[in-house]
């Protein structure tokens, strides 16, 4: 079992325990109102057409974590409950900002996406999508409700949905 760090203030650096815990707690409520605005996001790139796709991956992600959290029943490292690996919210987050910047890259290079967008804003929002999943993930360990392993996890499988997601709603190899 991993152990954390005593919860003392960091001389090196002079930030301590508390400050980390409340910038974790504020990256983790922005987690549903995000989540909904990028998948608004990522619809109105892909088109409609490709919704029932990008739903259909995604809750075949949710219930792989679920069925992972099940069968490996791995205790939470503020002892809450046994269902620790992987993560969900890094997977979710992982699976957005993955799908969001697929799509931003499409429609920045004029691929598949219906809707065309300026390179340098197509970057901007991939860049933000990327910075907000790895703070989701970051917060995760930093509440101390998952190990870095749950989160790797989590954002592996996260990231894999998304290829496939995308590959198949933009009717790419495999789709």
């Amino acid at each position: 079992m991993e152990e954390f760090p005593p919860l003392e203030p960091n001389i090196q650096d002079g930030t301590s325990y508390a400050h980390a815990h409340a910038l974790a707690r504020r990256i983790d409520m922005t987690f549903y109102p995000v989540t909904v605005l990028v998948a608004a996001v990522l619809l109105g790139l892909m088109g409609a057409r490709s919704a029932p796709v990008l739903v259909g991956v995604l809750a075949a992600l949710v219930a792989a974590v679920v069925a992972l959290k099940l069968l490996t029943g791995r205790e939470r490292p503020d002892g809450s409950s046994g269902d620790s690996f992987p993560s969900g919210h890094a997977a979710v987050a992982a699976y957005l900002a993955a799908s969001l910047c697929l799509a931003l890259g499409a429609a920045a290079s004029g691929g598949r996406a219906p809707l065309p967008l300026p390179a340098a804003l197509a970057a901007a929002a991939a860049a933000a999508s990327g910075v907000w999943a790895a703070g989701v993930c970051w917060s995760r360990v930093g509440l101390r409700r998952h190990y870095a392993s749950d989160v790797a996890a989590g954002a592996a499988l996260g990231a894999s949905a998304a290829l496939i997601a995308f590959r198949a709603a933009s009717g790419g190899p495999g789709g």
